[in-house]
């Protein structure tokens, strides 16, 4: 049983799909010089040895899984697989930058092996091991001298605008991407940057007059050809790749970013809360494939788990967060950790070519245990979803839970409530009564030094 999948539909060098339930790639006669030129000049070789690109192994007419066919002049290569896609409206800005860096990269490499990118988007690059991984391997074309970059509007609108929108106007600005699958509007991103940004000369000939440009030239059939020899497109590139190195987050906090610095948690109490977390894990039994921590903050529980599990998905709204969520996974060399930002209340949606072409967050981030610790008071209260929706959508990413309650006496909820008028009852026995039609209690326990419990529960059959 053969299925295409519904985002590689695209491109005629050919085309992912799965066959009993195993993921391959279809190389078409059409792309199959350029892939077979990838393969002789050592291109795909040094990509892979540096782990820039998802490795692939070619399958054979005498190594095919019974029923794989293809037609005459086609290939089949089988890909590693990546252990959860993710996508670019998901990602913190230093995910993103070193996406960016990676494509700029590889394009380099590709011309020094007389090939070059012929697209360039952040849905060719998937996180794997902590890092940024380019999966695309039908994206490389043979390099001709005098040619221009041909995916370089593509770079910019998909690479460089989300960043400058996310470094001088605010850090989640990327969830653009999410309305602008194929990147953002030049005219949109003049209209949300600074003006000041206009005086940086790389940003002026980027997005300003890149977008005069295209202005200009919107009613003409054929725009004006640019030639640029090798090493002009070779310093171009370059001097982008300079530029977007040189981006950062000028932002420093936001409500949650310092979380457990400003806590109301003793040292003793903290300590009692890793020691119950842990416990209340290692107690569902076993090896997870995959655990998903809700509400995460900057990853001090995904990582206290993360060695009993092969993945941890650590999702949380705050771009900061997230942000320090990445940059502890790598100056502490943990590879396992997916950090995303997800708003729970709004999580990303199935989009694109008939809604199938991107999956949901529910679809791709299902787990064998969610962790959901700082997180239900801010569903009911800051976002009014009631205790009951709450766990009936929980019931929908995996059969096991462990959940901590703040009572009103916490000095969280009681700023919440302060916030704003209770517009859900809010209460212990109104949550464990909700949660009860969903889920079994197998395990409550008291948070010592505080006024937070904390639930480990099973799934209910429906």
């Amino acid at each position: 049983m053969m299925t295409v999948h519904p985002a590689s539909f695209r491109d005629r060098a050919g085309a992912v799909f799965t066959h009993n339930g195993v993921l391959f790639r279809r190389i078409s006669v059409i792309g199959r010089p350029d892939y077979e030129f990838l393969m002789a000049s050592g291109l795909y070789q040094k990509l892979s040895d540096a782990d820039h690109i998802v490795s692939h192994v070619e399958v054979g007419q005498e190594t095919a899984p019974p029923g794989l066919e293809w037609s005459d002049g086609e290939l089949i290569i089988q890909p590693d697989l990546v252990s959860v896609l993710v996508y670019p409206y998901e990602w913190c800005f230093s995910q993103f930058r070193e996406a960016a860096l990676l494509t700029l990269d590889t394009c380099l490499d590709a011309i020094q092996s007389g090939m070059i990118l012929k697209d360039a988007t952040p849905f060719n690059v998937q996180l794997k091991s902590g890092r940024c991984l380019f999966i695309d391997t039908l994206s490389f074309t043979k390099y001709h001298e005098g040619e221009p970059w041909v995916a370089y509007r593509q770079f910019i609108q998909n690479f460089l605008v989300p960043l400058l929108l996310m470094s001088k106007v605010s850090p989640d600005l990327n969830s653009l991407l999410s309305v602008y699958l194929n990147g953002i509007p030049l005219n949109v991103a003049k209209a949300m940057l600074p003006r000041r940004s206009a005086l940086n000369p790389l940003i002026f000939l980027n997005v300003y007059l890149h977008a005069n440009y295209e202005t200009k030239f919107a009613d003409v059939r054929e725009k004006p050809r640019v030639k640029l020899s090798r090493a002009q497109l070779v310093n171009s590139l370059k001097l982008l790749r300079k530029m977007v190195e040189g981006l950062s987050l000028h932002q420093s906090k936001t409500t949650w970013s310092n979380y457990y610095q400003e806590t109301n948690y003793t040292s003793d109490s903290l300590a009692a809360k890793h020691q119950q977390v842990l416990r209340l894990v290692k107690s569902v039994g076993g090896k997870f494939d995959r655990i998903l921590d809700l509400g995460a903050n900057n990853g001090t529980f995904s990582r206290l788990v993360s060695p009993l599990a092969s993945m941890v998905i650590s999702a949380d709204i705050d771009p900061l967060a997230v942000d320090a969520n990445y940059h502890i996974n790598r100056s502490h060399g943990i590879t396992n950790i997916v950090p995303l930002r997800i708003d729970f209340t709004n999580p990303s949606t199935s989009l694109g070519w008939a809604c199938r072409e991107r999956d949901s967050f529910f679809a791709r981030c299902q787990a064998d245990l969610t962790i959901c610790l700082a997180f239900i008071h801010h569903m009911v209260i800051s976002a009014n979803v009631p205790f009951y929706e709450v766990a009936r959508a929980l019931t929908l990413l995996s059969p096991n839970l462990i959940i901590e309650f703040p009572d009103r006496g916490d000095s969280q909820v009681v700023r919440l409530l302060a916030q704003k008028p209770e517009n859900h009852e809010y209460n212990v026995e109104a949550f464990e009564q909700a949660f009860d039609a969903y889920f079994e209690t197998q395990e409550k326990v008291n948070v010592q030094g505080t006024k937070r419990s904390l639930y480990r529960m099973t799934r209910r059959q429906q």
